[in-house]
């Protein structure tokens, strides 16, 4: 994938065509689809079925989204907002536009990796133009431990409790050192 992204970067492109960029190579080139309904499995958050399969939940994609992101030096970061992981375009080089003062240029969608303006964010989550936007800092931990959860919870449910017992243990681990 990143490959696929180096060889369609162009020298000089926009924040919102990066954005772009990212969306069509996720769901036209490597046809990534996204799992909307509530039920998740355990290959569901596998990265090695992800990639074969192509189909995840919006959180493992997102996941995906960032790393490669990270890899590519683009400002991305997660975001919590009303309890849901969501990604923003942060103000920064070479992006950065500076008579803008907002920390970031704009949210992605976490289902489609659209460019999601504030004002649909806001209209989303029922915040006035007056009031800031309630975000918090998604940290790497946090997302490690929100998706060790999910997998002790279904190795639970697949009657696997040594396993899920290990990944609470691992769990606690990781909240330990915080």
């Amino acid at each position: 994938m990143l490959r696929d992204i180096w060889a369609s970067i162009p020298a000089e492109i926009s924040s919102l065509d990066v954005a772009k960029l990212l969306k069509s190579v996720f769901f036209s080139v490597h046809k990534f689809k996204v799992r909307v309904s509530n039920t998740i499995t355990i290959k569901h958050i596998m990265i090695n079925d992800v990639l074969l399969t192509k189909e995840t939940n919006k959180f493992f994609l997102n996941i995906i989204y960032l790393c490669i992101a990270r890899d590519l030096g683009i400002p991305v970061v997660p975001l919590m907002i009303d309890g849901l992981m969501m990604m923003a375009f942060e103000n920064k080089e070479p992006y950065a536009i500076s008579f803008i003062d907002n920390e970031f240029l704009f949210f992605i969608d976490n289902s489609t990796f659209s460019p999601y303006p504030e004002a649909k964010l806001r209209q989303k989550f029922n915040i006035k133009e007056e009031e800031e936007l309630p975000y918090l800092a998604f940290t790497d931990v946090e997302i490690a431990a929100t998706l060790l959860s999910w997998l002790g919870i279904l190795y639970s449910q697949n009657n696997k409790e040594v396993i899920s017992d290990r990944i609470k243990f691992l769990i606690e681990s990781i909240a330990g050192e915080v």
